[in-house]
């Protein structure tokens, strides 16, 4: 039932772009990092995001991840990554509304979280 959530939801996106009338935006932000630091233990901490998303009309689609890897003194403690995918939808100049999904893994769990979410908003 998830999955099929999902697919109606790329239908109804897909649908939406063929008919908009404004040219659409594509935005892009990009990050890594790196700490390396020395002194009674040795530590290495790597780190990776992205975001991306896609503008037409008064809808906005966003893509975003990232990947943390920490690694003190050569063994590694931390390892968590995400996937994110969230459909925002402006309704008038006052209210608007989203949905979103997510995937979680964090390094020793066996399972992946998954969390879906929807809102109305109401901008001041």
């Amino acid at each position: 039932m998830r999955w099929e959530k999902t697919v109606i939801l790329a239908a109804v996106l897909v649908a939406a772009m063929a008919v908009a009338d404004e040219p659409a935006k594509f935005s892009n932000e990009s990050a890594a990092g790196i700490v390396i630091a020395s002194g009674n233990s040795d530590t290495k901490t790597f780190s990776l995001k992205e975001e991306a998303s896609y503008t037409w009309e008064a809808n906005e689609l966003k893509l975003t991840g990232s990947y943390l890897l920490g690694e003190p003194s050569g063994a590694m403690s931390a390892r968590k990554w995400d996937l994110g995918l969230r459909y925002d939808r402006a309704i008038g100049a006052s209210f608007g509304g989203f949905v979103g999904y997510r995937l979680d893994a964090v390094a020793g769990k066996k399972t992946l979280d998954t969390l879906y979410t929807t809102s109305l908003i109401a901008k001041f």
